[in-house]
C-alpha cells in the first residue's frame, strides 16, 4: 500500500477543488493507495510517505525563502513532491518552485509550453492578449519565473473544476439537479458576470454587457438585480444559452452550471489551453466566441433564428458533463491521477484509452445511437 499525503489549507474553494478525491477515495485504496488529508501548518510535522502533494494556496503567498525552507524539509519526507497548482488561469504559475520537486500539476495548461518562456502582462495569457489587442492596462504585477527547458517533463495537467463540488453542497449534481434542454425556455440567454476584476478581465464582460444592453430582441433576467444562487440556478434552466466569460482563469463554475441546467454553453475560444476532463468540443460541446468578441452579435441572432442548433449543443454538452459522474469514469479520474503521478495503471481499472479524448469519444458514440 502507497501513501499520498495532500497538504492542503482547508479553505472552501480548496475542498471544493479536491471533491472528486474525496468521491473516489475507496477506488485509490482497492487499487492500492491511501490519502491521507492533512490540514498544513499543524505542529505535528508532515509524516513520510510515497507522495507528498503540496496545494498551491499552502505556500503561494509565503515569502520566497520560507517557501523554499518548507519544500526543502517536505522534499526529505517522500519518495516524490509534487506541487498542485490550483490557481485559475493557465498563465498564472509559480515556478520558482520547479528546481525543488518532482511534479509541477496544474488545473489547465498553455498547449504551446513554449508561451511560458516569457512572462506574461498580468499573469495571464488573455490579460497579456488584451493588453497588446487593445492597449489594456492593469496594476502592475510583479514578474514570475518562467518555465525552463529543463523542468518541461514535471509540468502536467491536474483536472479542473467542472468536476470538483460545483453546487457547493458536497455532493454531486443529482438527477433533479439536471434540467431537460429540450424543455421550453422563457429566456434567450443568461448573463450574471461581475464587474470589478482587473481591467484585462472585465474587457470581456464589458463587451458582453454592452451587446445585451442595445440587443432588443433578446429576453434574458435583469443582471443588475442581485438574486440567490437557487434563483440564478433557476434562470439558467429557463434560459437556451449561457454566455460564460473569462475570470481569474478560462474555466468557470459558470460552465459546469450551464452543461447541469441544459444550456448551451457560450464562451471565449478555449483552443489554446490542455485540461481535463477535456469537456470543450467546438461547435459540439459549447459555441466558441473570437477573443475580441467580434462575433457575439451573430452568435445571439443565430440563437433567436435557430435554437434548434442551440438545444442541441446543450443536450451533448449536458451528456458529455453527466458521463463523468458515472462509476466507470471516477475510474478514469483514478487513472488519470496515478498516471500524472507517474504510477503504472492499477490492474482493476478499466482499459487503457486512446487517444481521442473522452468528450470527442463520448460524443462519436452519442451520435451513433441517434
Amino acid at each position: 500500500m502507497k501513501d499520498i499525503v495532500l497538504l492542503h489549507d482547508g479553505t472552501r474553494f480548496t475542498l471544493r477543488f479536491l471533491f472528486p478525491l474525496r468521491q473516489t477515495q475507496h477506488i485509490f485504496r482497492d487499487c492500492g493507495y491511501r490519502l491521507h488529508w492533512i490540514p498544513f501548518g499543524r505542529r505535528k510535522p508532515c509524516p513520510e510517505a510515497d507522495f507528498i502533494v503540496v496545494l498551491h494556496e499552502c505556500l503561494e503567498s509565503a515569502p520566497p525563502e520560507v517557501r523554499l525552507q518548507a519544500l526543502s524539509g517536505l522534499r526529505h519526507r517522500c519518495d516524490r513532491l509534487v506541487w498542485l497548482d490550483t490557481s485559475d488561469s493557465t498563465g498564472t504559475t509559480l515556478f520558482e518552485v520547479m528546481p525543488l520537486v518532482d511534479l509541477y500539476l496544474k488545473k489547465q495548461v498553455l498547449k504551446d509550453r513554449e508561451i511560458y518562456r516569457k512572462p506574461l502582462y498580468s499573469l495571464r495569457y488573455f490579460s497579456d492578449y488584451y493588453h497588446r489587442r487593445f492597449s489594456i492596462d492593469d496594476e502592475p504585477v510583479p514578474p514570475r519565473s518562467v518555465l525552463h527547458p529543463e523542468h518541461d517533463h514535471k509540468l502536467r495537467v491536474a483536472w479542473n473544476i467542472l468536476i470538483g463540488d460545483v453546487l457547493d453542497n458536497r455532493r454531486e449534481p443529482t438527477q433533479r439537479s439536471f434540467g431537460d434542454p429540450a424543455h421550453q425556455r422563457s429566456f434567450h440567454v443568461s448573463f450574471r458576470g461581475s464587474a470589478g476584476y482587473l481591467p484585462t478581465i472585465d474587457f470581456q464582460r464589458q463587451q458582453i454587457r454592452e451587446v445585451l444592453s442595445r440587443r432588443l430582441d433578446l429576453i434574458h433576467p435583469d443582471s443588475s438585480v442581485t438574486v440567490s444562487h437557487r434563483k440564478y440556478l433557476q434562470e439558467l434552466r429557463d434560459s437556451r444559452a449561457v454566455v460564460s466569460p473569462f475570470g481569474w482563469g478560462e474555466i468557470c463554475w459558470r460552465d459546469a452550471e450551464a452543461f447541469i441546467c441544459g444550456a448551451a454553453l457560450i464562451k471565449p475560444d478555449m483552443a489554446h489551453l490542455e485540461t481535463w476532463p477535456e469537456l470543450y468540443v467546438p461547435g459540439e460541446t459549447y459555441l466558441p466566441l473570437r477573443w475580441d468578441l467580434s462575433d457575439l452579435d451573430e452568435t445571439l441572432t443565430e440563437l433567436v433564428q435557430n435554437p434548434a442548433r442551440f438545444a442541441r449543443i446543450a443536450t451533448q454538452g449536458q451528456a458529455a458533463y453527466r458521463q463523468f459522474l458515472s462509476d466507470g469514469e471516477r475510474r478514469s479520474f483514478v487513472e488519470h491521477v496515478l498516471g500524472i503521478l507517474g504510477e503504472k495503471r492499477p490492474e482493476k481499472s478499466y482499459p487503457i484509452r486512446n487517444s481521442e479524448g473522452m468528450a470527442q469519444r463520448f460524443l462519436r458514440n452519442f451520435f451513433d445511437r441517434q
